[in-house]
Protein backbone atom coordinates (compact mmCIF):
# COMPACT_ATOMS: atom_id res chain seq x y z
CA UNK A 1 0.00 0.00 0.00
CA UNK A 2 1.46 3.16 -0.61
CA UNK A 3 0.32 6.30 0.99
CA UNK A 4 1.78 9.98 1.15
CA UNK A 5 2.58 11.18 4.79
CA UNK A 6 2.69 14.94 5.08
CA UNK A 7 6.10 15.67 6.04
CA UNK A 8 5.81 19.52 6.50
CA UNK A 9 2.66 20.48 7.67
CA UNK A 10 2.97 24.35 6.88
CA UNK A 11 4.88 23.89 4.01
CA UNK A 12 2.56 21.46 2.55
CA UNK A 13 4.69 19.58 1.34
CA UNK A 14 4.43 15.51 0.88
CA UNK A 15 6.90 12.59 0.75
CA UNK A 16 5.71 8.82 -0.93
CA UNK A 17 5.69 6.12 1.93
CA UNK A 18 5.71 2.30 1.26
CA UNK A 19 3.98 0.76 4.18
CA UNK A 20 4.18 -2.66 3.58
CA UNK A 21 8.25 -2.04 3.01
CA UNK A 22 8.48 -1.31 7.00
CA UNK A 23 10.26 -3.15 9.09
CA UNK A 24 8.47 -1.61 12.04
CA UNK A 25 4.77 -0.34 11.26
CA UNK A 26 3.67 -0.07 15.29
CA UNK A 27 6.88 2.39 15.67
CA UNK A 28 6.00 4.55 12.39
CA UNK A 29 2.53 4.49 13.69
CA UNK A 30 3.29 5.67 17.16
CA UNK A 31 5.15 8.14 16.25
CA UNK A 32 2.78 9.37 13.72
CA UNK A 33 0.22 9.57 16.77
CA UNK A 34 2.05 11.88 18.73
CA UNK A 35 2.29 14.33 15.78
CA UNK A 36 -1.43 14.16 15.26
CA UNK A 37 -1.52 16.81 18.31
CA UNK A 38 1.02 19.57 16.30
CA UNK A 39 -0.46 19.25 13.15
CA UNK A 40 -3.10 21.79 11.70
CA UNK A 41 -6.53 20.90 12.12
CA UNK A 42 -7.04 20.43 8.58
CA UNK A 43 -4.57 17.49 8.22
CA UNK A 44 -5.75 15.82 11.72
CA UNK A 45 -8.36 13.87 10.03
CA UNK A 46 -5.86 12.70 7.14
CA UNK A 47 -3.05 11.68 10.00
CA UNK A 48 -5.40 9.77 11.70
CA UNK A 49 -6.72 8.03 8.59
CA UNK A 50 -3.45 7.17 7.75
CA UNK A 51 -2.46 6.05 11.20
CA UNK A 52 -5.57 3.14 10.84
CA UNK A 53 -4.56 2.20 7.46
CA UNK A 54 -0.58 1.42 9.12
CA UNK A 55 -2.73 -0.55 11.95
CA UNK A 56 -4.72 -2.90 9.91
CA UNK A 57 -1.68 -3.04 7.44
CA UNK A 58 0.20 -4.76 10.48
CA UNK A 59 -2.59 -6.89 11.30
CA UNK A 60 -2.85 -8.20 7.96
CA UNK A 61 0.97 -8.74 8.13
CA UNK A 62 0.85 -10.27 11.48
CA UNK A 63 -1.83 -12.67 10.01
CA UNK A 64 0.10 -13.59 6.78
CA UNK A 65 3.03 -14.45 8.60
CA UNK A 66 1.57 -16.57 11.00
CA UNK A 67 -0.09 -18.74 8.20
CA UNK A 68 3.08 -19.35 6.55
CA UNK A 69 4.08 -20.44 10.13
CA UNK A 70 0.81 -22.64 9.77
CA UNK A 71 2.15 -24.16 6.45
CA UNK A 72 5.61 -24.80 7.47
CA UNK A 73 4.19 -27.31 10.44
CA UNK A 74 1.71 -28.40 7.99
CA UNK A 75 4.53 -30.11 5.55
CA UNK A 76 5.82 -32.00 8.20
CA UNK A 77 3.98 -34.50 8.67
CA UNK A 78 4.00 -35.56 12.60
CA UNK A 79 4.63 -39.57 12.98
CA UNK A 80 4.63 -39.78 16.60
CA UNK A 81 4.69 -43.54 17.47
CA UNK A 82 5.76 -43.33 21.32
CA UNK A 83 5.13 -39.34 21.64
CA UNK A 84 5.31 -35.77 20.02
CA UNK A 85 8.01 -35.13 22.37
CA UNK A 86 10.23 -37.37 20.37
CA UNK A 87 9.57 -35.58 17.08
CA UNK A 88 11.24 -32.90 15.33
CA UNK A 89 10.39 -30.31 13.07
CA UNK A 90 13.47 -30.42 11.21
CA UNK A 91 15.84 -33.01 10.46
CA UNK A 92 18.47 -34.85 13.28
CA UNK A 93 21.54 -36.43 13.07
CA UNK A 94 22.42 -38.86 15.97
CA UNK A 95 25.42 -40.32 16.80
CA UNK A 96 25.53 -44.27 17.86
CA UNK A 97 28.23 -44.91 20.18
CA UNK A 98 28.75 -48.93 21.06
CA UNK A 99 29.51 -49.75 24.27
CA UNK A 100 33.42 -50.64 25.27
CA UNK A 101 33.87 -55.30 23.83
CA UNK A 102 35.06 -56.11 27.51
CA UNK A 103 30.65 -55.63 28.07
CA UNK A 104 29.41 -58.56 26.37
CA UNK A 105 25.63 -57.07 25.19
CA UNK A 106 26.33 -53.59 26.63
CA UNK A 107 24.11 -52.23 23.74
CA UNK A 108 25.10 -48.46 22.81
CA UNK A 109 24.80 -45.04 23.72
CA UNK A 110 23.40 -42.00 21.20
CA UNK A 111 23.94 -38.31 21.22
CA UNK A 112 23.34 -35.35 19.66
CA UNK A 113 25.76 -32.78 17.74
CA UNK A 114 26.67 -31.31 21.43
CA UNK A 115 27.71 -34.60 22.74
CA UNK A 116 24.97 -34.82 25.47
CA UNK A 117 23.39 -38.15 25.94
CA UNK A 118 19.96 -38.81 23.91
CA UNK A 119 19.13 -42.25 24.17
CA UNK A 120 20.61 -44.91 25.87
CA UNK A 121 20.04 -49.18 24.59
CA UNK A 122 20.80 -52.01 27.41
CA UNK A 123 21.97 -55.01 25.62
CA UNK A 124 21.53 -58.57 27.28
CA UNK A 125 24.69 -58.09 28.64
CA UNK A 126 23.31 -55.35 31.02
CA UNK A 127 19.70 -56.87 31.25
CA UNK A 128 20.68 -60.57 32.06
CA UNK A 129 17.89 -61.94 29.85
CA UNK A 130 18.67 -63.04 25.70
CA UNK A 131 16.22 -61.70 22.94
CA UNK A 132 15.53 -58.57 25.24
CA UNK A 133 16.33 -55.13 24.82
CA UNK A 134 15.37 -51.69 26.56
CA UNK A 135 15.58 -48.32 25.08
CA UNK A 136 16.05 -45.05 27.75
CA UNK A 137 15.86 -41.70 27.63
CA UNK A 138 19.07 -39.38 28.88
CA UNK A 139 17.82 -39.91 32.20
CA UNK A 140 17.83 -43.64 32.32
CA UNK A 141 14.04 -43.90 32.52
CA UNK A 142 12.56 -46.97 30.21
CA UNK A 143 10.79 -45.90 26.60
CA UNK A 144 11.00 -49.37 25.20
CA UNK A 145 11.01 -53.06 26.18
CA UNK A 146 12.08 -54.92 23.07
CA UNK A 147 11.46 -58.90 23.21
CA UNK A 148 11.93 -61.54 21.08
CA UNK A 149 9.06 -63.86 20.86
CA UNK A 150 10.30 -67.70 21.43
CA UNK A 151 9.13 -70.92 20.49
CA UNK A 152 9.04 -74.16 18.11
CA UNK A 153 6.65 -72.30 15.62
CA UNK A 154 8.91 -69.19 15.99
CA UNK A 155 12.14 -71.26 14.95
CA UNK A 156 10.78 -73.37 12.33
CA UNK A 157 9.25 -69.93 11.05
CA UNK A 158 10.30 -68.19 7.95
CA UNK A 159 10.68 -65.48 10.04
CA UNK A 160 11.49 -64.35 13.69
CA UNK A 161 9.15 -61.78 15.41
CA UNK A 162 9.95 -58.90 17.76
CA UNK A 163 7.64 -56.87 20.04
CA UNK A 164 7.92 -53.51 21.43
CA UNK A 165 6.51 -52.24 24.40
CA UNK A 166 6.04 -48.67 25.83
CA UNK A 167 5.14 -47.91 29.30
CA UNK A 168 1.57 -45.52 30.08
CA UNK A 169 1.72 -43.33 32.88
CA UNK A 170 0.58 -46.00 35.51
CA UNK A 171 3.70 -48.38 34.31
CA UNK A 172 1.79 -50.88 32.01
CA UNK A 173 3.15 -52.23 28.98
CA UNK A 174 1.32 -51.00 26.01
CA UNK A 175 1.84 -52.51 22.26
CA UNK A 176 4.36 -50.20 19.89
CA UNK A 177 5.31 -51.72 17.01
CA UNK A 178 6.06 -55.60 15.88
CA UNK A 179 9.20 -56.54 13.34
CA UNK A 180 9.50 -59.35 11.64
CA UNK A 181 13.07 -60.45 10.95
CA UNK A 182 13.62 -63.35 8.70
CA UNK A 183 15.29 -66.32 10.00
CA UNK A 184 18.96 -67.05 9.28
CA UNK A 185 18.68 -70.01 6.96
CA UNK A 186 17.04 -66.46 4.60
CA UNK A 187 18.04 -63.98 5.93
CA UNK A 188 18.82 -62.66 2.36
CA UNK A 189 17.03 -59.37 0.23
CA UNK A 190 14.34 -61.80 -0.87
CA UNK A 191 13.04 -62.04 2.47
CA UNK A 192 13.16 -58.29 4.04
CA UNK A 193 12.46 -56.82 7.52
CA UNK A 194 9.59 -55.16 8.38
CA UNK A 195 8.03 -53.21 10.62
CA UNK A 196 4.33 -52.53 11.38
CA UNK A 197 2.75 -50.26 14.18
CA UNK A 198 0.24 -51.77 16.81
CA UNK A 199 -2.35 -51.71 16.69
CA UNK A 200 -2.20 -52.92 13.36
CA UNK A 201 -3.94 -50.59 11.03
CA UNK A 202 -4.91 -51.19 7.23
CA UNK A 203 -1.14 -52.23 5.76
CA UNK A 204 0.00 -55.43 6.31
CA UNK A 205 3.89 -53.55 7.47
CA UNK A 206 4.07 -49.61 8.05
CA UNK A 207 8.13 -49.22 7.67
CA UNK A 208 10.40 -51.36 5.96
CA UNK A 209 14.44 -52.06 6.07
CA UNK A 210 16.95 -51.69 3.35
CA UNK A 211 20.32 -51.89 2.41
CA UNK A 212 23.17 -53.22 4.86
CA UNK A 213 23.09 -52.46 8.64
CA UNK A 214 25.99 -54.73 9.15
CA UNK A 215 27.69 -52.04 6.56
CA UNK A 216 26.15 -49.25 8.02
CA UNK A 217 24.58 -48.03 4.93
CA UNK A 218 20.61 -48.54 5.13
CA UNK A 219 17.71 -46.92 4.94
CA UNK A 220 13.99 -47.18 7.04
CA UNK A 221 11.60 -46.77 4.54
CA UNK A 222 7.45 -46.36 5.02
CA UNK A 223 4.76 -48.29 3.19
CA UNK A 224 4.99 -45.32 0.57
CA UNK A 225 8.48 -45.35 -0.20
CA UNK A 226 9.92 -42.57 1.36
CA UNK A 227 13.13 -42.39 3.46
CA UNK A 228 12.43 -41.25 7.56
CA UNK A 229 16.18 -42.31 8.62
CA UNK A 230 19.61 -43.46 7.25
CA UNK A 231 22.30 -45.17 8.97
CA UNK A 232 25.78 -44.73 7.91
CA UNK A 233 29.22 -44.49 8.84
CA UNK A 234 31.81 -41.63 8.09
CA UNK A 235 34.69 -42.28 6.12
CA UNK A 236 37.41 -40.68 8.17
CA UNK A 237 35.32 -42.28 11.35
CA UNK A 238 36.11 -45.46 10.11
CA UNK A 239 39.40 -44.92 9.41
CA UNK A 240 40.40 -43.85 12.45
CA UNK A 241 38.75 -46.28 14.47
CA UNK A 242 39.47 -49.51 11.98
CA UNK A 243 35.37 -50.40 12.83
CA UNK A 244 31.86 -49.31 12.45
CA UNK A 245 31.68 -48.29 16.03
CA UNK A 246 30.70 -45.21 15.62
CA UNK A 247 28.15 -44.32 13.06
CA UNK A 248 25.13 -41.65 12.50
CA UNK A 249 21.65 -42.07 12.17
CA UNK A 250 19.80 -39.10 10.21
CA UNK A 251 15.81 -38.77 10.71
CA UNK A 252 13.78 -36.82 8.43
CA UNK A 253 11.39 -34.27 10.06
CA UNK A 254 8.33 -35.45 11.69
CA UNK A 255 9.68 -39.02 12.72
CA UNK A 256 9.59 -40.45 16.10
CA UNK A 257 13.14 -40.66 16.76
CA UNK A 258 13.00 -43.15 20.20
CA UNK A 259 10.93 -45.59 17.66
CA UNK A 260 13.82 -45.37 15.07
CA UNK A 261 16.23 -46.35 17.69
CA UNK A 262 14.28 -49.25 18.87
CA UNK A 263 14.39 -50.59 15.41
CA UNK A 264 18.30 -50.01 15.41
CA UNK A 265 18.66 -51.94 18.58
CA UNK A 266 16.88 -54.78 17.00
CA UNK A 267 19.11 -54.50 13.68
CA UNK A 268 22.40 -54.43 15.97
CA UNK A 269 20.68 -57.81 17.94
CA UNK A 270 19.67 -59.58 14.56
CA UNK A 271 23.59 -58.76 13.18
CA UNK A 272 25.57 -60.12 16.57
CA UNK A 273 26.84 -56.67 17.48
CA UNK A 274 26.46 -54.43 21.02
CA UNK A 275 22.83 -55.89 22.42
CA UNK A 276 24.01 -59.25 21.94
CA UNK A 277 25.40 -61.51 24.51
Amino acid sequence: MNVFIPTGYCRGTYRLFKVKDSPNLLNIRAKLTILVSSAPRKLRRELLSFIKAIGRSWRKAVAREREREREMIGQVDSVPILGKLFCSTSEAVLVVRKRPHMVGGGGFVVTDSDQKVVFKVDGCGILGTKGELVLRDADGEPLLLIRRKRGIVQALSMYGQWKGYGFDYEGSQKPVFKLKEPNSFCLSSDYPIRISIEPKGRNDWDFEVKGSFPDKSCTIIDFKGNIVAQIGVKEDAERLMGSKDLYHVAIKPGMDQAFVFGVTAVLDYIYNESTRC
